[in-house]
């Protein structure tokens, strides 16, 4: 999944209409088979950090064809990442996660959803995900950089707890 997709022969929108010049496909089970994509739809997560403890450093993760990043454990840490180009949000930090860090990860084109005309709305506004959502308790997100995303660029949720975000920079998110 990435840029190189943008009015690709053969790729479908939601409704099997083959995908305009300005149009990104639609996350479905044919798309995926046709571009062999490990992964697809808007809250597919490609890199899940699910055991206690559970750190990645160095990362770069780039074209995904739903999310990035989902933490769901306790005490994970994930650093210097590099996020681009992401059909969802970027990064969830998952409501049954405790005590998590995200440090220095540059978030770039997420929710790129945008582009596909044909996506499911849902309840979000224009249908876009919030680049970096933080759920759960006990977090720290620190030095981070969110542009260029759609939708929100970072979100405490409202029933998350002892939640630590500073140092970050959020620019030209729609």
């Amino acid at each position: 999944y990435g840029a190189h997709l943008f009015g690709a022969a053969g790729y479908k929108n939601s409704n099997g209409n083959q995908i305009k010049a300005d149009e990104l496909p639609y996350p479905s089970a044919v798309n995926a088979s046709k571009g062999n994509w490990v992964i697809y739809g808007e809250s597919a997560v490609m890199v899940r950090l699910l055991a206690n403890n559970a750190a990645i450093a160095g990362f770069t993760i780039r074209n995904i064809c739903g999310r990035a990043l989902g933490m769901g454990a306790t005490g994970c840490v994930a650093e210097n990442l590099v996020i681009d180009f992401c059909y969802g949000g970027p990064v969830i930090l998952n409501p049954e996660s405790r005590n998590c860090r995200l440090s220095n990860a540059r978030m770039t084109r997420g929710s790129i959803k945008a582009y596909d005309k044909t996506r499911n709305f849902g309840n979000t506004p224009g249908g876009v995900q919030t680049a970096c959502i933080v759920k759960g308790s006990g977090h720290i997100v620190e030095g981070c950089i969110i542009a260029y995303c759609y939708g929100e660029g970072l979100s405490a949720d409202k029933a998350s707890t002892n939640l630590t975000i500073r140092y970050n920079i959020c620019h030209t998110n729609s």
